[in-house]
């Protein structure tokens, strides 16, 4: 019983340790990390029809979630990859399906229900205290991809419709009603039986929905211009859910809905727009070039819009959180261009010689913006303390300031290649350029409302670190057919790659405009259990403090930090 996602393929791929098990497709509605060959998970690589897509802000994953039946098939390398991949990480090619010359198509509906599965939850695991698992509650997976032509021979068009519910319970996570919530108390949910304490547990929902349309067209002999598009949305209502993160605290994920800044987000989903021109200049000469946009704008938000006014609290001696979250938004648009040629040259020098010149342009750009509900949290030394009136108590607040950064990363590539057979021989010999430079951009934040003169607003003028990485690798390969008959093969590799630095990774170092806590003694004179204007105990020396804030400039927006100019990649 397995998924139907990218990621399961690459559990099945030799070479590639997976962080979790994908249970009749339980955990389908997040992506799964993997690692191979010892390589930094922050090197793995997407592409989409040879076009990289990865996201350069959760840098080496994937952009989006996947219809699994739009794809022709994958192509996943785990090493010894060529001068096309930049990094020495897992390389993933996700080929899409076309139209052809005969209409075709399928259709599928996958229903993974609780009866289905069974209990692995022993009375030795209960006696160890574990009151339930985290059962499937249902799973659906359901849509339809359909091609053909338009015009035989010279015109084809395909789509496809996709939607996926998964439904799971999470330990410790339960309904509101008072039968259910008196599982809370271990004894009570151990005495009853596994089925009543799972039938209790909240649902932790994802919806992925998506839709792509491709259509291709024979300009002239040899001429082929693609266009792609595909919509993906992914919702999520209880992001977080956990024993100590009751449902008020948790973060609901959808859709950016709102205006921020310069940029106006619909409530849509996510574009992902491909444009492509292959020529077959000749049997020797194919050039082929592809312009991509990929957006990637969602938010992790609140379960009601008035918590944004409300203080969360926090247990210190628990871990317990309680009526509210931190609101995040995050917009992440891509671009990219990107060009490849193939030349074919038979009988010379004594072998036959397959090269290949390319290239690509890429500007990623990330806003995230964040802000803590009421701005600030209140933190009990225990869970029954419930009077903070006198400083003794030893109540804390975290006074939150909202963060805003923006990030523009800019990365081009250059490379060539040479694939040499000679009888039983073939050399690849290859050379790569990779230029890479992020900066952090322009942002505006309020001042937090409790902080008086410690935490004022901010207008930041952006920050270069003046550093860019300019990267040759080269790249060598050799195999030997040492049976002829292609049964048993000798190879060796020898390759240095570069790591890809994502949005931040160099400026976020100068950027002094991401969220700032203080954490100050909190004494609660109203006793209502939020800190209001005048009750922390605001100094110049806070319990605690985030590194981008200083109490001899608490407004700078220059940073303190700096970066070796000589810095390497």
């Amino acid at each position: 019983p397995s998924a139907r996602d990218p990621w399961v393929i690459l559990q099945q791929t030799a070479g590639i340790a997976m962080d979790r098990e994908n249970i009749g497709g339980n955990m389908s509605g997040q992506q799964s990390n993997y690692i191979s060959r010892g390589g930094n998970p922050t090197n793995n690589k997407w592409s989409l029809d040879g076009v990289d897509i990865t996201d350069m802000s959760a840098t080496g994953a994937s952009p989006a979630y996947y219809d699994f039946d739009t794809f022709q098939e994958m192509t996943i390398n785990t090493g010894g990859v060529d001068v096309t991949q930049q990094t020495g990480g897992v390389g993933i090619n996700l080929v899409t399906k076309s139209g052809t010359d005969r209409f075709k198509g399928s259709s599928r509906y996958y229903w993974t229900d609780e009866q289905f599965q069974s209990n692995n939850i022993s009375s030795g695991l209960r006696a160890q205290g574990a009151t339930s698992g985290n059962p499937i509650q249902n799973i659906k997976d359901y849509g339809f991809e359909m091609g053909g032509p338009i015009r035989r021979g010279r015109a084809w068009v395909w789509g496809s419709l996709g939607k996926q519910t998964v439904d799971v319970g999470v330990v410790g996570f339960y309904k509101p009603d008072a039968a259910c919530q008196a599982y809370k108390t271990a004894a009570v949910a151990l005495a009853a039986s596994i089925d009543d304490v799972n039938a209790c547990l909240n649902t932790d929902r994802t919806l992925l929905l998506q839709n792509s349309l491709k259509g291709e067209v024979q300009l002239f002999k040899g001429n082929k211009l693609s266009m792609f598009s595909n919509f993906n949305k992914k919702e999520r209502n209880a992001r977080g859910a956990s024993d100590l993160n009751p449902i008020e605290t948790t973060t609901p994920q959808k859709a950016v809905d709102k205006s921020y800044g310069k940029y106006l987000w619909n409530t849509g989903p996510n574009p992902t727009y491909k444009f492509g021109d292959q020529w077959v200049v000749s049997d020797r000469l194919l050039l082929d070039l592809q312009y991509a946009h990929v957006g990637n704008n969602f938010t992790l938000g609140l379960q009601s819009p008035d918590l944004r006014q409300v203080q969360p609290t926090f247990v210190i001696s628990t871990g317990m959180n309680g009526r509210s979250a931190l609101e995040q938004v995050f917009i992440r648009p891509v671009n990219s261009l990107t060009f490849n040629s193939n030349y074919f040259v038979p009988g010379f020098l004594g072998g036959d010689h397959s090269l290949r010149i390319g290239g690509y342009w890429r500007n990623s750009n990330t806003t995230s913006i964040s802000h803590s509900g009421g701005f600030a949290t209140v933190r009990y030394p225990t869970a029954t303390t419930n009077d903070c009136t006198l400083l003794a108590t030893g109540c804390q607040v975290d006074l939150i300031r909202d963060g805003y950064s923006v990030y523009d990363l800019t990365n081009y590539a250059a490379y060539v290649q040479d694939t040499i057979i000679r009888g039983r021989a073939t050399y690849q010999l290859g050379l790569r350029y990779d230029y890479n430079k992020d900066k952090a951009g322009a942002s505006s934040i309020g001042a937090n409302p409790l902080g008086g003169p410690w935490l004022p607003g901010l207008d930041f003028e952006g920050a270069d670190p003046g550093v860019s990485f300019n990267d040759w690798s080269p790249r060598l390969g050799f195999t030997y057919d040492l049976s002829g008959d292609g049964r048993t093969i000798m190879k060796a590799n020898f390759a240095r790659y570069y790591g890809q630095v994502g949005n931040g990774g160099v400026a976020a170092t100068v950027n002094p405009v991401a969220a700032t806590t203080l954490r100050y003694p909190w004494v609660d004179a109203n006793n209502n259990g939020f800190a209001d204007p005048g009750e922390p105990v605001l100094s110049a020396n806070p319990i605690a403090a985030s590194t981008n804030w200083s109490a001899a400039n608490p407004a700078n927006t220059r940073s303190a930090n700096s970066v070796d100019p000589n810095l390497k990649n």
